[in-house]
């Protein structure tokens, strides 16, 4: 088994223990009643002082859908609503698209997004693979503005930015490596 099979198999096995337990219902709420059993996300809910400081601990929800988005088929459902396979309904997303980065052998998918909060604005959550010599999983939220300005609204709510960088846009990129 590759190392990246390996991260895959843990981390599925790490998210499907995660769905056992009690989420926050007024961000998650499972659909027993549908079909394919999805779980409802309100993509705000993704976006906690936890994600963003990339605790390992509570990024149980954001890992699953992370991992969803690069192993799963994605279909909209309606003008701000997605399926991920048969297991989430995100809410609240613009577009989800697929980027590869040959020289990195990357695969990322980008869940367009457009909200605020804890004072900044989120642009996008994305899922990122790399294969080959650096294999890794992981995401990333695109916050817009420097990190400078977003450091200012961040740190009045205790939120550690020391992962932070500048996008060629001129935007924060916050990543998070989960595995490799």
């Amino acid at each position: 088994m590759t190392r990246l099979q390996y991260v895959r198999t843990s981390i599925f096995s790490a998210c499907a223990i995660s769905l056992l337990f009690p989420m926050s219902s007024n961000a998650i709420a499972a659909h027993n009643d549908s079909p394919n059993h999805y779980i409802e996300v309100d993509i705000e809910s993704l976006v906690t002082k936890s994600t963003l400081e990339c605790d390992s601990v509570y990024r149980q929800n954001i890992a699953g859908i992370a991992f969803a988005l690069q192993e799963s088929t994605v279909n909209r459902i309606s003008q701000n609503q997605f399926a991920i396979g048969n297991d989430y309904k995100i809410n609240g997303v613009k577009l989800i698209r697929t980027t590869y980065k040959k020289s990195e052998q990357q695969r990322t998918v980008n869940m367009d997004v457009d909200f605020t909060k804890f004072g900044v604005r989120v642009l996008r959550i994305s899922s990122f693979v790399y294969d080959g010599e650096a294999e890794g999983f992981g995401y990333y939220f695109i916050l817009k503005g420097k990190p400078s300005m977003n450091k200012n609204f961040l740190e009045k709510e205790n939120i550690d930015m020391d992962l932070a960088m500048k996008t060629k846009g001129g935007n924060t990129r916050i990543p998070c490596v989960i595995a490799g």
